[in-house]
Protein backbone atom coordinates (compact mmCIF):
# COMPACT_ATOMS: atom_id res chain seq x y z
CA UNK A 1 0.00 0.00 0.00
CA UNK A 2 2.43 2.95 -1.00
CA UNK A 3 -0.44 5.08 -2.79
CA UNK A 4 0.05 8.19 -1.03
CA UNK A 5 -3.94 8.45 0.43
CA UNK A 6 -3.86 12.48 0.91
CA UNK A 7 -4.91 15.03 -1.63
CA UNK A 8 -2.31 15.32 -4.38
CA UNK A 9 0.23 18.52 -3.59
CA UNK A 10 -0.22 19.13 -7.45
CA UNK A 11 -3.32 20.74 -6.68
CA UNK A 12 -1.29 23.82 -4.65
CA UNK A 13 0.32 24.31 -8.23
CA UNK A 14 -3.07 24.32 -10.28
CA UNK A 15 -4.53 26.74 -7.30
CA UNK A 16 -1.24 28.98 -8.41
CA UNK A 17 -2.02 29.02 -11.76
CA UNK A 18 -5.84 29.53 -11.53
CA UNK A 19 -6.25 31.56 -9.00
CA UNK A 20 -4.34 34.31 -11.73
CA UNK A 21 -7.47 33.84 -13.62
CA UNK A 22 -5.25 33.59 -17.00
CA UNK A 23 -7.01 33.58 -20.05
CA UNK A 24 -7.73 29.74 -21.49
CA UNK A 25 -7.91 28.44 -25.30
CA UNK A 26 -10.92 30.09 -25.52
CA UNK A 27 -9.98 33.49 -25.31
CA UNK A 28 -13.37 35.63 -24.06
CA UNK A 29 -13.82 37.04 -20.55
CA UNK A 30 -16.65 34.46 -20.25
CA UNK A 31 -14.14 31.66 -20.48
CA UNK A 32 -11.74 32.61 -18.39
CA UNK A 33 -14.25 33.56 -15.44
CA UNK A 34 -16.02 30.35 -16.06
CA UNK A 35 -12.94 28.02 -16.15
CA UNK A 36 -11.52 29.99 -12.88
CA UNK A 37 -15.05 29.84 -11.18
CA UNK A 38 -15.28 25.53 -12.11
CA UNK A 39 -11.66 24.91 -11.51
CA UNK A 40 -11.98 26.30 -8.16
CA UNK A 41 -14.68 23.71 -7.53
CA UNK A 42 -13.03 20.56 -8.52
CA UNK A 43 -10.33 21.57 -6.26
CA UNK A 44 -12.15 22.18 -3.17
CA UNK A 45 -14.18 18.53 -4.18
CA UNK A 46 -10.81 16.82 -4.54
CA UNK A 47 -9.80 18.53 -1.20
CA UNK A 48 -13.14 17.38 0.89
CA UNK A 49 -13.46 13.68 -0.66
CA UNK A 50 -9.60 13.69 0.50
CA UNK A 51 -10.35 14.81 3.89
CA UNK A 52 -13.07 12.64 4.15
CA UNK A 53 -11.45 9.68 3.33
CA UNK A 54 -9.13 10.42 5.75
CA UNK A 55 -11.76 10.79 8.75
CA UNK A 56 -12.88 7.22 7.75
CA UNK A 57 -16.11 8.67 6.16
CA UNK A 58 -15.37 6.69 2.85
CA UNK A 59 -18.96 6.61 2.02
CA UNK A 60 -19.17 10.80 1.70
CA UNK A 61 -15.79 10.73 -0.45
CA UNK A 62 -17.67 8.41 -2.80
CA UNK A 63 -20.76 10.83 -2.92
CA UNK A 64 -18.22 13.14 -4.30
CA UNK A 65 -17.45 11.32 -6.99
CA UNK A 66 -19.92 11.79 -9.96
CA UNK A 67 -19.89 15.61 -9.09
CA UNK A 68 -16.27 15.43 -9.57
CA UNK A 69 -16.31 14.25 -13.20
CA UNK A 70 -19.25 16.47 -14.25
CA UNK A 71 -16.92 19.21 -13.05
CA UNK A 72 -14.49 18.33 -14.90
CA UNK A 73 -16.06 17.73 -18.17
CA UNK A 74 -17.89 21.46 -17.32
CA UNK A 75 -14.05 22.76 -17.03
CA UNK A 76 -12.88 21.08 -20.02
CA UNK A 77 -15.53 22.31 -22.08
CA UNK A 78 -15.92 25.86 -21.22
CA UNK A 79 -12.23 26.56 -21.30
CA UNK A 80 -11.83 24.40 -24.71
CA UNK A 81 -15.16 24.73 -26.69
CA UNK A 82 -16.34 27.55 -28.49
CA UNK A 83 -19.61 29.27 -26.98
CA UNK A 84 -19.69 26.69 -24.34
CA UNK A 85 -18.57 29.03 -21.43
CA UNK A 86 -21.75 31.56 -21.98
CA UNK A 87 -24.23 28.32 -22.47
CA UNK A 88 -22.61 27.47 -19.02
CA UNK A 89 -23.13 30.93 -17.97
CA UNK A 90 -26.43 30.60 -18.57
CA UNK A 91 -27.11 27.46 -16.64
CA UNK A 92 -27.76 25.47 -20.12
CA UNK A 93 -25.12 23.25 -19.86
CA UNK A 94 -25.39 20.15 -18.73
CA UNK A 95 -22.20 18.08 -17.62
CA UNK A 96 -23.68 15.36 -20.10
CA UNK A 97 -23.60 17.51 -23.11
CA UNK A 98 -20.38 19.69 -21.92
CA UNK A 99 -18.68 15.84 -21.55
CA UNK A 100 -19.26 15.26 -25.42
CA UNK A 101 -18.33 18.42 -26.42
CA UNK A 102 -14.80 18.47 -25.61
CA UNK A 103 -14.73 14.58 -26.63
CA UNK A 104 -12.62 15.17 -29.46
CA UNK A 105 -9.45 16.93 -27.18
CA UNK A 106 -9.08 13.29 -26.27
CA UNK A 107 -7.79 12.45 -29.65
CA UNK A 108 -6.79 8.85 -29.28
CA UNK A 109 -5.13 9.27 -26.06
CA UNK A 110 -4.83 5.64 -24.47
CA UNK A 111 -4.58 5.07 -20.57
CA UNK A 112 -1.64 2.63 -19.39
CA UNK A 113 -4.12 -0.28 -19.40
CA UNK A 114 -4.68 0.48 -23.27
CA UNK A 115 -7.78 1.52 -22.64
CA UNK A 116 -9.21 4.53 -24.81
CA UNK A 117 -9.04 7.42 -22.31
CA UNK A 118 -12.69 8.48 -23.80
CA UNK A 119 -14.30 5.32 -22.93
CA UNK A 120 -12.74 5.38 -19.61
CA UNK A 121 -14.35 8.57 -18.55
CA UNK A 122 -17.92 7.02 -20.06
CA UNK A 123 -17.45 4.09 -17.89
CA UNK A 124 -16.76 6.32 -14.83
CA UNK A 125 -19.45 8.67 -15.25
CA UNK A 126 -21.84 5.86 -15.52
CA UNK A 127 -20.72 3.86 -12.93
CA UNK A 128 -20.80 6.88 -10.64
CA UNK A 129 -24.38 7.12 -11.21
CA UNK A 130 -24.11 4.45 -8.04
CA UNK A 131 -22.82 6.75 -5.66
CA UNK A 132 -24.39 9.58 -6.92
CA UNK A 133 -27.85 8.69 -4.21
CA UNK A 134 -28.13 6.74 -1.18
CA UNK A 135 -27.76 2.67 -2.48
CA UNK A 136 -25.93 0.01 -0.87
CA UNK A 137 -23.21 0.54 -3.52
CA UNK A 138 -22.38 3.51 -1.31
CA UNK A 139 -23.01 2.89 2.11
CA UNK A 140 -21.47 -0.78 1.79
CA UNK A 141 -17.61 1.15 1.65
CA UNK A 142 -18.50 2.16 5.71
CA UNK A 143 -18.78 -1.44 6.50
CA UNK A 144 -15.27 -3.98 7.58
CA UNK A 145 -14.93 -7.58 8.67
CA UNK A 146 -13.71 -8.72 11.45
CA UNK A 147 -12.42 -11.76 12.63
CA UNK A 148 -14.15 -13.37 15.73
CA UNK A 149 -12.20 -13.12 18.89
CA UNK A 150 -12.02 -16.90 19.42
CA UNK A 151 -10.37 -16.93 15.75
CA UNK A 152 -8.12 -14.55 16.27
CA UNK A 153 -6.50 -16.77 19.17
CA UNK A 154 -6.85 -19.85 16.70
CA UNK A 155 -4.95 -18.41 13.59
CA UNK A 156 -2.27 -16.47 15.87
CA UNK A 157 -1.22 -20.11 17.26
CA UNK A 158 -1.69 -21.87 14.22
CA UNK A 159 -1.21 -19.20 11.64
CA UNK A 160 -0.02 -22.25 8.40
CA UNK A 161 -3.35 -24.54 9.28
CA UNK A 162 -6.37 -24.40 7.42
CA UNK A 163 -9.67 -24.19 8.95
CA UNK A 164 -12.63 -22.57 9.61
CA UNK A 165 -13.49 -19.18 10.68
CA UNK A 166 -16.35 -16.48 11.43
CA UNK A 167 -16.02 -13.04 9.92
CA UNK A 168 -18.51 -10.52 11.13
CA UNK A 169 -19.25 -7.70 9.09
CA UNK A 170 -19.51 -4.08 11.08
CA UNK A 171 -20.46 -1.35 10.51
CA UNK A 172 -17.94 1.76 10.77
CA UNK A 173 -19.24 3.72 13.52
CA UNK A 174 -15.64 4.65 15.18
CA UNK A 175 -14.64 6.12 11.90
CA UNK A 176 -11.30 4.45 11.60
CA UNK A 177 -9.59 4.51 8.64
CA UNK A 178 -10.54 1.67 6.30
CA UNK A 179 -7.31 1.11 4.95
CA UNK A 180 -8.13 -1.10 1.81
CA UNK A 181 -10.94 1.11 0.63
CA UNK A 182 -8.98 4.25 1.43
CA UNK A 183 -6.25 3.40 -0.89
CA UNK A 184 -8.61 2.36 -3.64
CA UNK A 185 -10.32 5.81 -3.07
CA UNK A 186 -7.39 7.93 -2.58
CA UNK A 187 -5.71 5.87 -5.97
CA UNK A 188 -8.77 7.41 -8.09
CA UNK A 189 -8.31 11.23 -6.36
CA UNK A 190 -4.72 10.86 -7.73
CA UNK A 191 -6.08 9.52 -11.19
CA UNK A 192 -8.42 12.47 -11.01
CA UNK A 193 -5.72 14.99 -10.20
CA UNK A 194 -4.15 13.61 -13.35
CA UNK A 195 -6.94 14.16 -15.79
CA UNK A 196 -7.16 17.65 -14.40
CA UNK A 197 -3.75 18.39 -14.82
CA UNK A 198 -4.27 17.15 -18.69
CA UNK A 199 -7.05 19.66 -19.13
CA UNK A 200 -5.18 22.15 -17.40
CA UNK A 201 -2.44 21.99 -19.66
CA UNK A 202 -4.18 22.19 -22.33
CA UNK A 203 -6.70 24.87 -21.08
CA UNK A 204 -3.92 27.56 -20.06
CA UNK A 205 -1.07 26.61 -22.98
CA UNK A 206 0.01 30.09 -23.33
CA UNK A 207 0.01 30.62 -19.80
CA UNK A 208 2.36 28.16 -18.95
CA UNK A 209 4.34 28.77 -22.23
CA UNK A 210 4.62 32.42 -20.73
CA UNK A 211 5.52 31.08 -17.09
CA UNK A 212 8.13 27.72 -17.66
CA UNK A 213 8.90 27.14 -13.89
CA UNK A 214 4.87 26.96 -13.40
CA UNK A 215 4.67 24.56 -16.50
CA UNK A 216 7.83 22.44 -15.35
CA UNK A 217 6.56 22.07 -11.69
CA UNK A 218 2.95 20.67 -13.17
CA UNK A 219 4.70 18.39 -15.81
CA UNK A 220 6.88 17.16 -12.87
CA UNK A 221 4.11 16.51 -10.54
CA UNK A 222 2.26 14.82 -13.11
CA UNK A 223 4.60 12.49 -13.88
CA UNK A 224 5.07 11.17 -10.28
CA UNK A 225 1.72 10.60 -10.20
CA UNK A 226 1.36 8.70 -13.24
CA UNK A 227 3.97 6.38 -12.36
CA UNK A 228 2.51 5.43 -9.16
CA UNK A 229 -0.88 4.91 -10.65
CA UNK A 230 0.91 2.75 -14.01
CA UNK A 231 2.93 0.72 -11.13
CA UNK A 232 0.05 0.19 -8.66
CA UNK A 233 -3.32 0.19 -10.72
CA UNK A 234 -3.31 1.04 -14.23
CA UNK A 235 -6.71 2.99 -14.89
CA UNK A 236 -8.88 2.91 -11.90
CA UNK A 237 -11.78 1.32 -11.01
CA UNK A 238 -14.17 1.03 -8.46
CA UNK A 239 -15.67 -3.08 -8.47
CA UNK A 240 -19.29 -3.45 -7.02
CA UNK A 241 -17.65 -4.33 -3.85
CA UNK A 242 -15.27 -1.88 -1.60
CA UNK A 243 -11.92 -3.61 -0.90
CA UNK A 244 -12.99 -3.66 2.56
CA UNK A 245 -15.49 -6.58 2.06
CA UNK A 246 -13.52 -8.31 -0.63
CA UNK A 247 -10.80 -10.14 1.85
CA UNK A 248 -10.10 -10.42 5.23
CA UNK A 249 -6.63 -8.30 6.65
CA UNK A 250 -5.32 -10.02 9.41
CA UNK A 251 -2.42 -9.24 10.84
CA UNK A 252 0.42 -10.91 12.55
CA UNK A 253 0.46 -10.42 16.50
CA UNK A 254 4.39 -9.62 16.72
CA UNK A 255 5.06 -7.73 13.78
CA UNK A 256 1.43 -5.69 12.51
CA UNK A 257 3.40 -4.35 9.24
CA UNK A 258 3.14 -8.11 7.97
CA UNK A 259 -0.75 -9.25 7.16
CA UNK A 260 -2.26 -12.15 5.35
CA UNK A 261 -5.27 -11.61 2.92
CA UNK A 262 -8.22 -14.18 3.02
CA UNK A 263 -10.28 -13.62 -0.08
CA UNK A 264 -13.75 -14.23 0.74
CA UNK A 265 -17.14 -14.97 -1.57
CA UNK A 266 -20.26 -12.94 -1.97
CA UNK A 267 -22.28 -15.30 0.09
CA UNK A 268 -19.08 -14.96 3.30
CA UNK A 269 -19.64 -11.45 2.86
CA UNK A 270 -23.29 -11.24 2.59
CA UNK A 271 -24.71 -13.78 5.69
CA UNK A 272 -21.15 -13.81 7.91
CA UNK A 273 -21.08 -17.52 7.39
CA UNK A 274 -17.40 -18.77 7.89
CA UNK A 275 -15.13 -19.09 5.47
CA UNK A 276 -11.99 -20.93 4.48
CA UNK A 277 -8.51 -19.41 5.71
CA UNK A 278 -5.41 -20.02 2.99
Amino acid sequence: MKTNWSRPVALDVIKRIISQGPEPKVRTETASRCAEAIGLHIMMLIMVASDANLAGRHSCALALFRGMEDALDCFAAVSLVPDAAEKWARGDLKASHAARLWEDEHGDFMLPTGDKAIDYRRGLRDYFNNFAHCSPYLTDWNLYLELDPSDELKVALQPSREQMLTVHCRPNHQEKILEQNALRIGAYLAAHTVEFISVVEMAYERFLIQNPDLKHELGRLKERLESSLEEEFGAVYLEDRPPELQQLVLRDASDPNMVRLIPLGDQDQEDGTPGNSG
